[in-house]
Formats: structure tokens, sequence, C-alpha cells
């Protein structure tokens, strides 16, 4: 699979050029809203990882997805008062686990551990994307540094203290070892995507469809692992409260920091008109008739960048919950377009106000980027 990116000087003149102007707008929008943190980490999402870090510490991992035990947690390390100022813990248990080093440390200074180990995830961003590179002649040593700088979700990813970095780290790798030909660790890495299992389903089906059955195995095993190391740390009753409160999450608007009215998906778009379910449902039906007509030749034949560009925007289109940090999932993308320089720079303008500004514009961006993509043969 060709994964070269050939541009012509003027090409790189012009990204170039692109590049500086982004990186001076990202540099100084870090500059400003770490200096406005410093005295105010508990303003950021990462309390809501803190939380869950400190329940399992304590051992309270059956009481994990209650709202009122978060509560009394977070009010001891953030400025809250009821149980609808609450940011809670919404991931699965075996996040809390991976954390739970942390609650062992104060609050800010738990903080600036986990967004260094953010900026960690940044550079192994860039060791991958440079691995991908290689093995192709051509490569940019100076093109693709200057693109992560400039993506502006890693750096909300850091700023907030998501989780977001890790799954991109999980794309990269998994379509790193898929060009390798290991596919069952390939598998392996990829399931970590079950933090945000709307982002699973497409790559399953891709999966069957091209009969890659050593990946799917991998993927099956990662998964079931993850599943029973959460079901060992919560039990069943824990796992029923989880998958109730990410149900009742995907309808909160302006509720425990939520507003999912205001987020990068379909019920923003379409608001007023059909429910969340029957966007998800349309939206996966839809696209699984689109990967459904292609061959699997035809998905074989296709370079590792385009397919998991599809796949990942398929993600978006059907997931109920999108945040700004979560486009760090969409590098990919950008990387596919960084070959088609003006479209790549209009894609990169967007990621930086439009998506972030007029979630509409962002929602109806992944459907055009998609079918842009899916037609490119």
């Amino acid at each position: 699979m060709n994964l070269s990116f050939p541009l012509s000087p003027r090409e790189r003149w012009i990204h170039r050029v692109f590049f500086g102007f982004i990186f001076f707008i990202v540099l100084g929008f870090v500059i400003l809203v770490s200096a406005q943190l410093t005295s105010r980490f508990a303003t950021t999402d990462f309390r809501a990882q803190y939380t869950g870090a400190v329940l399992l510490s304590q051992g309270e991992g059956k009481n994990l997805y209650r709202l009122s035990t978060q509560t009394q947690v977070q009010k001891q390390f953030a400025p809250i008062r009821r149980e609808e100022q609450l940011l809670p813990f919404l991931n699965p248990p075996f996040v809390a686990a991976v954390l739970t080093p942390l609650a062992l440390v104060p609050f800010s200074t738990a903080y600036i551990i986990f967004a260094g180990s953010n900026l960690l995830f940044v550079c192994l961003i860039f060791f991958l994307t440079q691995k991908i590179q290689t093995r192709n002649a051509s490569t940019d040593y100076v093109g693709i540094p200057l693109l992560i700088t400039a993506y502006l979700p890693f750096w909300v990813t850091v700023i907030n203290g998501q989780f977001s970095l890790v799954l991109s780290v999980s794309v990269l790798g998994g379509m790193l070892l898929l060009l390798h030909k290991r596919n069952w660790e390939a598998g392996v890495v990829l399931s970590l995507l079950l933090v945000k299992p709307y982002f699973l389903i497409f790559p399953l089906i891709y999966f069957m469809k091209v009969r890659n059955w050593r990946t799917l195995v991998g993927l099956g095993t990662g998964i079931c692992s993850l599943i029973m190391v959460s079901f060992c740390l919560v039990g069943s009753t824990g796992m029923k409260e989880y998958l109730l409160l990410l149900m009742q999450a995907s309808h909160w608007i302006n509720e425990y920091g939520t507003n999912t009215a205001a987020q990068l998906t379909g019920f923003k778009f379409f608001q007023g008109y059909v429910s969340q379910m029957s966007i998800s449902i349309l939206s996966f039906l839809g696209i699984a008739w689109l990967f459904m007509r292609m061959s699997r030749t035809e998905w074989a034949q296709m370079p590792v960048l385009q397919v998991w560009s599809i796949l990942l925007l398929g993600g978006f289109i059907l997931s109920p919950h999108t945040h700004y940090h979560d486009l760090s999932l969409l590098f990919p993308v950008v990387l596919l377009l960084y070959r088609e320089t003006y479209l790549f720079i209009l894609a990169m303008l967007l990621s930086l106000c439009l998506f972030y500004a007029v979630p509409e514009v962002g929602y109806g961006a992944f459907i055009l980027i998609f079918l842009a993509i899916l037609k490119k043969r």
C-alpha cells in the first residue's frame, strides 16, 4: 500500500508558510490557556479522570458510576457544591485502573503528570507517523512535525487532560502493524478503541469484508480481555450502571458539564427534526450500505490511510457524543488530505475555527469529507 506524500517544491513552500501561520495561532492558544489554568487545574476535564482513579483506589469499584458517589469525591478537590456541577467519569473501568497511580498524589500534581504523559503521546504520534512514511522513499521530515504541532485538537487534549491521544496512538500503531502484516497484534492494539465503542463498529465490518480473520481474532482477544478486567474491577452491577450512565449522557443538555446539542454530532445538525437514536440508526444503515456496495477487492487495494480515514469518519458521523478533543482521532484523515494542498488547508482551518465554533458546519464537513474520500479510488 502506497503511503508516500509526493509534494512539489511549490506545494511544500505553501505548506511551510501555512504551518508557520497556524503554529503561532496554536502557540498563542496554548500559552493563553496554560496561563489561565496555572491556578485552576480543577476546571479542566481531568477532574473526571481523577475522580474515577480515586474511587477505584479506595476500593469503590462497585460505586464507580454512581453520580452521588462521584460528587462526594470530586468535592474534595474541585469547586463544586452540588451534584449538578459534577463532571462525571464516563470512561470504561479499565481506564480508571490505568489512572489509579495518579490517585496517590494531589490533584494538581496528577494533572501535571497526566499532561506530561500526553505530551509523550504526541511525540509517539510523530514517531509512528515517520515510521509509516519510511515504508516509502518519499518523506517530509519538516512538514510532518509541523503538521503535528499545528493540529489544535492535540493541544486541546493535552490541556483538558483527556484520553484521546492514547486512541490516536492506538489507530496509528494498528495501521503500522497492519502494514507489517502483524495482523493479530494490530487487532489487540486497536481494541483500545473500546474506550469509544462507536469507533469499533466500522473497523469490525471492514475486517469481516476483507476477511482479515487474524486481525478480527486479535480485536476479539483485546476486547474480551478489557471487558473481563472491567468486570473484575466493578462487577456486573457496576457494568450495568456504566452502560445506563452512557445512555443517559447521550441525552444530557447542559447537564453535568455536557451539552449534546452543542457537540459535533448529528443531533446538533438535525436538531428539532429527528432523535439522536434515529440519527445513529440511519447513519449506521447508510454507511454500512456504502461499505457493502464496495467489493472485497476494492477494499483490499485501497491505501491504508484512505481506509482508516473512511472508518474513522464513519465513527464520527455515527457517534452521539463527540467533543473537540476527539478530533485527535482524525489525524489519519489529516495525513491523507496533506497530499491535497488546498483541500488540506481548508480542512485545517475548519478544525481550528468552524469545527470549534459552529458544530453544524463541523458535522456537515464530516459527511462531505467522508463521501469525497470514499469516492476517491
